[in-house]
C-alpha cells in the first residue's frame, strides 16, 4: 500500500515509468472494470485506457508531474495530482453518485469523429476546469459516444484527443444543473 495516496510514484529510477492503477468502488470494494483511466501532463494526454475485469490498467509514461484521473459511469471521478519517478501504482475508490446528486451535477455529451466522419472510439476527452484536469471519458462503443458525466455546474474546457489526430480545445463549455450540454468533437489527422 502507498501510504502518500499514490503522489509520489517513484519507486525504480527511470527515464520513464510505468504507472499501475487500480479502481474499486468505494462502498462495497468491488473491482470497477471499464473504468477510464488517464495519465495527464498540462493539457496533454501522455496515456489513458480503460481498466481490465479486475480494475486494473497500466500505462508508460515519462518521468515528470502529472495529473491522475479515474471515472466510471455513475461514480464521482477523481483526480490526482503525482510526480512519477520510476514505476509506481495507485489506488482509486470511486463513491458512487446519490439520485440526488444528478438534478445538481450536469454532463457534456456528444460525438467524437475524425474530419472525415469517421467515429473516434479510441479518442479521450479531459474536462478541465481552469487549468486543473477533473474529468476523463472515452467512447463507450465505436459509434463515438462520449459523455462527460455529472459535474459542479460552471465553466469547463474540454481537450480531446485521439491517436493518429491533432488535439483539440474547447473552452467556454458551461455546465448547468440537472442539464446535459452537446458538444460534437471532430479532430484533424496529424
Amino acid at each position: 500500500s502507498d501510504p502518500d495516496g499514490g503522489r509520489n510514484l517513484a519507486r525504480t529510477a527511470g527515464q520513464a515509468a510505468t504507472v499501475s492503477v487500480a479502481v474499486y468502488n468505494k462502498d462495497s470494494g468491488a473491482a470497477l472494470s471499464g473504468a477510464v483511466v488517464a495519465i495527464v501532463s498540462g493539457e496533454t494526454v501522455v496515456a489513458s485506457g480503460r481498466t481490465n475485469a479486475q480494475g486494473a490498467w497500466s500505462g508508460n509514461v515519462a518521468d515528470g508531474r502529472v495529473t491522475v484521473l479515474a471515472a466510471k459511469d455513475l461514480h464521482v471521478t477523481q483526480a490526482r495530482a503525482a510526480t512519477v519517478s520510476g514505476n509506481g501504482s495507485m489506488r482509486f475508490d470511486l463513491l458512487q453518485h446519490k439520485q440526488e446528486d444528478f438534478k445538481r451535477l450536469g454532463r457534456i455529451v456528444g460525438f467524437v469523429r475524425s474530419a472525415t466522419g469517421v467515429p473516434l472510439a479510441n479518442a479521450t476527452l479531459v474536462l478541465l476546469k481552469g487549468k486543473a484536469p477533473v474529468g476523463v471519458t472515452q467512447p463507450e462503443n465505436a459509434s463515438g459516444v462520449y459523455d462527460l458525466e455529472w459535474y459542479a455546474p460552471g465553466s469547463y474546457s474540454v481537450v480531446a484527443s485521439a491517436p493518429g489526430h491533432s488535439a483539440k480545445k474547447f473552452t467556454g463549455q458551461t455546465i448547468s444543473a440537472g442539464e446535459s450540454l452537446w458538444l460534437d468533437v471532430t479532430l484533424q489527422p496529424k
